[in-house]
């Protein structure tokens, strides 16, 4: 645990806390996402503990901020817009982008490529990847010729998950970690050789 009278964090991707302590300081400064496709994430470095942030006063503004079990307290306001919050999130005031479902298209590749997720079965690129929010279909538009697969390159978050109607024998793979908050539904065939953990969240 420790106390800051002004933190600033001018350059990085991710921001993790020890889990079960609680960091104390008047100001923070730290970067934030760009978008969809670029959330900056902030949280514990021990999965399923979370750690803590006191203000005793004052605001933090944070933009497309991906928060995962970390709470905020102490007298201060933690406001967060186009963010997400996952897991034990408490003390915040998070505006969570609207959710969508996603398609995969474009054939064989990686997860965190924005080329292969859009907002209709077949159409063009979205733009951006799924968060927990949003639910992703995997179906007869995916590919277009057998034994291609969606690879999970990074940690990945999804809300539901379908293969249903998919064709041409795709392969489920990868090795990055995989949260998914609602369903997962596989179908006959397709194949996994998925080495990822697959985390099943609850809401509660």
């Amino acid at each position: 645990e420790n106390s800051y009278n002004n933190l600033i964090i001018s350059t990085a991707s991710t921001i993790l806390f020890e889990g079960g302590m609680t960091q104390t300081f008047n100001n923070i400064t730290m970067p934030a996402g760009t978008g969809c496709a670029d959330y900056f994430d902030i949280g514990t470095l021990n999965p399923g503990i979370p750690a803590a942030w006191s203000m005793p006063a004052g605001t933090f503004n944070g933009d497309w901020l991906r928060i995962t079990d970390l709470t905020a307290g102490g007298g201060g306001t933690f406001n967060a817009t186009n963010s997400l919050g996952i897991g034990a999130v408490t003390g915040w005031n998070i505006t969570s982008p609207p959710s969508v479902n996603l398609y995969w298209v474009g054939d064989g590749g990686n997860w965190s490529d924005v080329a292969h997720w859009s907002l209709t079965s077949g159409g063009a690129p979205s733009g951006c990847v799924p968060t927990i929010n949003d639910s992703v279909f995997f179906d007869a538009n995916s590919f277009t010729t057998p034994i291609q697969d969606a690879h999970v390159d990074i940690t990945a978050y999804c809300k539901n998950m379908d293969w249903t109607g998919v064709t041409n024998t795709p392969d489920f793979a990868g090795g990055g970690q995989l949260y998914i908050a609602g369903s997962l539904t596989l179908v006959p065939g397709m194949t996994t050789s998925i080495f990822s953990i697959i985390n099943f969240m609850s809401s509660g």
